[in-house]
C-alpha cells in the first residue's frame, strides 16, 4: 500500500511537470492529453489540483491553458456528468480559479 501511495504521488509530480510544457505539443497531441487527463481525473489517478499548473501566464496569454481546460472539462463532463465534474472542481479547489 505504502508503494502505491509513492506511485500515485510521482505520477503526479509528473503530471504536473508535462502540463507546465503543454505548448511544446501539436494541437492535436494536447487533444489527446486532455482527454487521457479527463480519464485520470474521472478515474483518481491524479487529483485535479494538477491542473492548478495551468494557471501560467505563457500558457494563459496564448489561451493554450482555455483550450486544453475547455477539452479536459468536455471528456470529463461525458464520463461521469456535469455535478461530478463540479465536484471535482470543489475538491481539487479549482472552483474560484
Amino acid at each position: 500500500m505504502r508503494r502505491y501511495k509513492y506511485l500515485e504521488k510521482m505520477f503526479e509530480e509528473e503530471m504536473k511537470k508535462v502540463l507546465v510544457f503543454i505548448k511544446g505539443f501539436t494541437p492535436s497531441e494536447r487533444t489527446k492529453l486532455a482527454r487521457m487527463t479527463a480519464l485520470w481525473l474521472v478515474n483518481g489517478s491524479v487529483p485535479p489540483n494538477v491542473l492548478l499548473v495551468l494557471n501560467n501566464e505563457h500558457l494563459i496569454k496564448d489561451g493554450i491553458a482555455i483550450d486544453f481546460l475547455i477539452e479536459v472539462f468536455v471528456a470529463f463532463k461525458q464520463e461521469k456528468g456535469i455535478s461530478y465534474l463540479v465536484q471535482a472542481l470543489k475538491k481539487g479547489g479549482l472552483e474560484s480559479k
